[in-house]
């Protein structure tokens, strides 16, 4: 073979090895690359974790504080005055069915001129209108130290998320007391109280 033939043939050959390699590394690039967008779209599509009770029945509670009105019968008088200020702590417990019912245990803590200790068993209907949630509430209450006091209560109340996992919430209650040795002999105590704070859910 002649010197300029080979010699033009060696050329070719390493110019046509040369661009194979060129394209073997641009095909590894661009693989590295769309890996990497992949890897990226995957991380800013990963979900939001769940809210709570999206894997079972969601448990809250409530811390509030509140005052209100009480009516006393005296002789053939009905007595109005202030309610003490109290706090009020409540706990959301799901039961199986329905899921918009509750069983929601409190205590109250009365802090202004005498102390007082209070504990309601009630139950809890929810319903959830985007981030508002309206309830009804119905149950037992008394008062255990130092007086005692035995009634019911029924009230309404509104939770408002800011949160997955936060509401403001606001309440008000209807209570009354038939017995106990803090009452009149043969009269009732009526309070009608409203609170407000907050609410966490779990």
């Amino acid at each position: 073979m002649p010197p300029d033939l080979f010699l033009s043939v060696l050329l070719i050959s390493t110019a046509v090895a040369a661009d194979d390699g060129a394209d073997d590394q641009n095909d590894t690039t661009r693989t590295e690359a769309t890996a990497k967008a992949e890897t990226r779209s995957k991380r800013r599509r990963r979900p939001p974790p769940p809210p709570p009770g999206a894997d079972g029945y969601p448990v809250d509670l409530g811390i509030m504080a509140g005052s209100g009105l009480s009516l006393v019968g005296a002789g053939d008088r009905t007595l109005i005055r202030p309610s003490p200020i109290f706090l009020l702590v409540d706990l959301g417990l799901p039961v199986p069915s329905p899921q918009w019912l509750q069983f929601s245990p409190a205590a109250l803590l009365e802090v202004q001129d005498r102390v007082g200790l209070g504990l309601e068993g009630r139950a809890r209907a929810s319903w959830t209108l985007s981030r508002v949630s309206p309830y009804v509430l119905g149950g037992v209450s008394g008062f255990v130290a130092p007086y005692r006091l035995v009634g019911i209560v029924a009230g309404v109340g509104l939770s408002v998320r800011l949160h997955p996992y936060l509401a403001l919430c606001a309440e008000g209650a209807a209570r009354a007391y038939f017995w106990g040795n803090d009452l009149i002999p043969g009269r009732a105590l009526a309070k009608f109280d409203g609170t407000a704070g907050i609410r966490v859910y779990f």
